[in-house]
Protein backbone atom coordinates (compact mmCIF):
# COMPACT_ATOMS: atom_id res chain seq x y z
CA UNK A 1 0.00 0.00 0.00
CA UNK A 2 1.52 3.33 -0.73
CA UNK A 3 -0.45 6.89 -0.41
CA UNK A 4 -1.30 6.75 -4.01
CA UNK A 5 -3.51 3.72 -3.50
CA UNK A 6 -4.94 5.02 -0.32
CA UNK A 7 -5.76 8.16 -1.97
CA UNK A 8 -7.88 6.48 -4.34
CA UNK A 9 -9.78 4.61 -1.62
CA UNK A 10 -10.43 7.76 -0.60
CA UNK A 11 -11.71 9.24 -3.50
CA UNK A 12 -14.43 6.04 -3.14
CA UNK A 13 -15.04 7.08 0.49
CA UNK A 14 -15.76 10.15 -0.89
CA UNK A 15 -18.11 8.87 -2.78
CA UNK A 16 -20.05 7.12 -0.86
CA UNK A 17 -20.11 10.15 2.04
CA UNK A 18 -21.87 11.71 -1.14
CA UNK A 19 -24.64 9.57 -1.64
CA UNK A 20 -25.15 7.22 1.01
CA UNK A 21 -28.53 6.96 2.85
CA UNK A 22 -27.09 4.70 5.43
CA UNK A 23 -29.03 4.81 9.07
CA UNK A 24 -27.70 6.99 11.61
CA UNK A 25 -26.30 3.56 13.61
CA UNK A 26 -23.93 2.91 10.29
CA UNK A 27 -22.58 6.61 10.33
CA UNK A 28 -21.54 6.24 13.72
CA UNK A 29 -19.60 3.25 12.87
CA UNK A 30 -18.24 4.51 9.79
CA UNK A 31 -17.07 7.51 12.16
CA UNK A 32 -15.29 5.88 14.49
CA UNK A 33 -13.15 4.23 11.96
CA UNK A 34 -12.52 7.49 10.27
CA UNK A 35 -11.50 8.75 13.77
CA UNK A 36 -9.35 5.58 14.04
CA UNK A 37 -7.85 5.96 10.76
CA UNK A 38 -7.22 10.07 11.37
CA UNK A 39 -5.56 9.04 15.01
CA UNK A 40 -3.03 6.54 12.98
CA UNK A 41 -2.03 9.31 9.95
CA UNK A 42 -1.67 11.72 12.97
CA UNK A 43 1.24 9.79 14.74
CA UNK A 44 3.59 10.70 11.08
CA UNK A 45 2.52 14.42 10.12
CA UNK A 46 5.72 16.08 10.60
CA UNK A 47 6.96 19.06 12.40
CA UNK A 48 7.33 22.36 10.56
CA UNK A 49 6.04 24.12 7.96
CA UNK A 50 4.22 22.27 5.34
CA UNK A 51 3.13 23.60 1.79
CA UNK A 52 1.87 21.40 -1.73
CA UNK A 53 5.16 21.64 -3.39
CA UNK A 54 7.96 20.38 -0.99
CA UNK A 55 9.63 17.81 -2.19
CA UNK A 56 9.41 18.44 -5.65
CA UNK A 57 11.88 16.85 -8.09
CA UNK A 58 12.81 17.47 -11.85
CA UNK A 59 10.17 15.53 -13.91
CA UNK A 60 8.15 15.85 -16.99
CA UNK A 61 5.32 13.97 -15.74
CA UNK A 62 2.56 16.72 -14.46
CA UNK A 63 0.79 14.68 -12.87
CA UNK A 64 3.78 14.03 -10.95
CA UNK A 65 4.79 17.70 -10.42
CA UNK A 66 1.26 18.34 -9.46
CA UNK A 67 0.42 15.52 -7.31
CA UNK A 68 -0.79 17.29 -3.94
CA UNK A 69 -2.80 19.77 -6.06
CA UNK A 70 -6.20 20.51 -5.53
CA UNK A 71 -7.53 20.26 -8.87
CA UNK A 72 -5.73 17.49 -10.09
CA UNK A 73 -3.63 15.70 -7.67
CA UNK A 74 -2.93 12.26 -7.74
CA UNK A 75 -2.52 11.91 -3.90
CA UNK A 76 -5.23 14.83 -3.26
CA UNK A 77 -8.81 12.90 -2.59
CA UNK A 78 -10.69 15.64 -3.42
CA UNK A 79 -9.32 16.01 -7.40
CA UNK A 80 -10.44 13.52 -9.93
CA UNK A 81 -7.97 11.31 -11.64
CA UNK A 82 -6.56 12.79 -15.23
CA UNK A 83 -4.73 11.12 -17.84
CA UNK A 84 -2.49 13.73 -19.62
CA UNK A 85 -0.80 13.55 -22.97
CA UNK A 86 1.27 16.53 -24.33
CA UNK A 87 1.88 16.26 -28.53
CA UNK A 88 4.30 18.21 -30.19
CA UNK A 89 2.76 18.73 -33.11
CA UNK A 90 -0.52 20.55 -32.38
CA UNK A 91 -1.99 23.94 -33.26
CA UNK A 92 -0.28 25.76 -30.09
CA UNK A 93 3.00 27.28 -29.20
CA UNK A 94 5.53 25.70 -30.86
CA UNK A 95 3.20 22.97 -31.84
CA UNK A 96 1.96 21.99 -28.10
CA UNK A 97 -0.79 21.03 -26.85
CA UNK A 98 -2.04 19.32 -23.65
CA UNK A 99 -5.00 16.64 -23.49
CA UNK A 100 -6.42 15.51 -20.40
CA UNK A 101 -8.98 12.95 -19.85
CA UNK A 102 -11.32 12.01 -17.09
CA UNK A 103 -14.84 11.27 -15.89
CA UNK A 104 -16.80 13.28 -13.28
CA UNK A 105 -19.25 11.91 -11.12
CA UNK A 106 -21.63 12.73 -8.84
CA UNK A 107 -18.93 14.68 -6.57
CA UNK A 108 -18.68 17.59 -9.55
CA UNK A 109 -22.53 17.69 -9.78
CA UNK A 110 -23.59 21.59 -10.17
CA UNK A 111 -27.00 21.80 -12.30
CA UNK A 112 -29.18 18.18 -11.69
CA UNK A 113 -27.06 15.87 -14.04
CA UNK A 114 -24.10 18.08 -14.69
CA UNK A 115 -21.13 19.16 -14.33
CA UNK A 116 -20.44 22.27 -11.79
CA UNK A 117 -19.07 25.29 -13.63
CA UNK A 118 -16.79 26.17 -10.97
CA UNK A 119 -15.36 22.68 -11.38
CA UNK A 120 -15.02 23.33 -15.41
CA UNK A 121 -13.39 26.62 -14.80
CA UNK A 122 -10.37 25.31 -12.34
CA UNK A 123 -9.88 23.09 -14.53
CA UNK A 124 -9.13 25.29 -17.49
CA UNK A 125 -7.12 27.57 -15.45
CA UNK A 126 -4.93 24.32 -14.31
CA UNK A 127 -4.47 23.07 -17.40
CA UNK A 128 -3.98 26.77 -19.88
CA UNK A 129 -1.22 26.90 -17.07
CA UNK A 130 0.50 23.89 -17.64
CA UNK A 131 0.25 24.32 -21.22
CA UNK A 132 2.34 27.64 -20.97
CA UNK A 133 4.38 25.51 -18.00
CA UNK A 134 5.22 23.37 -20.74
CA UNK A 135 6.66 26.08 -23.01
CA UNK A 136 8.45 27.48 -20.20
CA UNK A 137 6.19 30.13 -19.12
CA UNK A 138 5.54 29.75 -15.61
CA UNK A 139 2.80 32.69 -14.97
CA UNK A 140 0.18 33.79 -12.82
CA UNK A 141 -3.17 33.74 -13.92
CA UNK A 142 -4.22 37.34 -14.58
CA UNK A 143 -8.06 36.97 -15.87
CA UNK A 144 -10.19 33.68 -17.19
CA UNK A 145 -12.84 33.57 -19.13
CA UNK A 146 -15.18 30.45 -19.92
CA UNK A 147 -17.63 30.02 -22.44
CA UNK A 148 -20.19 27.27 -21.32
CA UNK A 149 -21.28 26.32 -25.06
CA UNK A 150 -23.47 22.82 -23.95
CA UNK A 151 -24.10 21.76 -20.84
CA UNK A 152 -21.52 18.84 -19.63
CA UNK A 153 -22.59 15.57 -18.16
CA UNK A 154 -21.70 13.63 -15.48
CA UNK A 155 -20.84 10.21 -16.07
CA UNK A 156 -19.34 10.83 -19.85
CA UNK A 157 -15.77 10.95 -21.44
CA UNK A 158 -14.23 14.59 -20.88
CA UNK A 159 -11.13 15.84 -22.63
CA UNK A 160 -9.30 19.04 -22.43
CA UNK A 161 -7.19 20.55 -25.04
CA UNK A 162 -5.19 23.33 -23.94
CA UNK A 163 -2.49 24.88 -25.31
CA UNK A 164 -0.61 28.54 -25.51
CA UNK A 165 -1.64 30.88 -28.28
CA UNK A 166 0.86 34.04 -28.08
CA UNK A 167 3.15 35.87 -25.87
CA UNK A 168 3.12 39.51 -25.58
CA UNK A 169 5.51 40.93 -23.53
CA UNK A 170 4.88 39.68 -19.55
CA UNK A 171 1.53 38.31 -20.57
CA UNK A 172 0.99 34.76 -21.84
CA UNK A 173 -2.12 33.80 -23.47
CA UNK A 174 -3.57 30.14 -23.30
CA UNK A 175 -6.78 29.22 -25.17
CA UNK A 176 -9.02 25.38 -25.04
CA UNK A 177 -11.94 23.25 -25.10
CA UNK A 178 -13.70 20.96 -23.11
CA UNK A 179 -15.08 18.02 -24.60
CA UNK A 180 -18.23 15.76 -24.03
CA UNK A 181 -17.19 12.74 -26.31
CA UNK A 182 -17.35 14.44 -29.29
CA UNK A 183 -19.70 17.28 -28.05
CA UNK A 184 -17.81 20.64 -27.31
CA UNK A 185 -19.45 22.10 -24.09
CA UNK A 186 -16.88 24.88 -23.19
CA UNK A 187 -13.97 27.09 -24.40
CA UNK A 188 -11.54 28.93 -22.19
CA UNK A 189 -9.41 31.44 -22.55
CA UNK A 190 -6.53 32.95 -20.04
CA UNK A 191 -4.07 35.74 -19.78
CA UNK A 192 -1.50 34.64 -17.01
CA UNK A 193 1.46 37.36 -16.30
CA UNK A 194 5.12 35.81 -15.44
CA UNK A 195 6.58 37.97 -12.96
CA UNK A 196 9.58 39.59 -13.04
CA UNK A 197 12.29 38.01 -10.78
CA UNK A 198 11.98 40.21 -8.00
CA UNK A 199 8.23 39.81 -7.84
CA UNK A 200 8.46 36.00 -7.83
CA UNK A 201 11.54 36.24 -4.89
CA UNK A 202 9.16 38.80 -2.80
CA UNK A 203 6.40 36.25 -3.54
CA UNK A 204 8.60 33.56 -2.51
CA UNK A 205 9.88 35.23 1.11
CA UNK A 206 6.37 36.50 1.94
CA UNK A 207 5.07 33.24 1.54
CA UNK A 208 7.20 31.70 4.15
CA UNK A 209 7.47 34.11 6.05
CA UNK A 210 3.16 33.94 6.49
CA UNK A 211 3.98 29.94 7.63
CA UNK A 212 5.52 31.06 10.46
CA UNK A 213 8.16 29.26 12.93
CA UNK A 214 8.91 26.27 12.69
CA UNK A 215 6.46 24.06 14.42
CA UNK A 216 3.45 21.49 14.08
CA UNK A 217 0.85 23.21 11.69
CA UNK A 218 -2.95 22.51 12.07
Amino acid sequence: MDVEELADLSRVLIDRLVTTEAPPGVLEEVAGLVRQATALLEQHVPDGPRNLYERFGDTDDYLDLFRLNPVIGKLNPVAPRFEIEVSRDGPGWNGTEVTARTNLGLLYEGPMGMVHGGIIASLFDQFLSIANIDNGFGAFTGTLTVRYRNPCPLGVDLRFQCRTDRVQGRKVFAVGELYAAETLVAEGEGVFIQPSSERLAAIVADSEAAQGPPGRQR
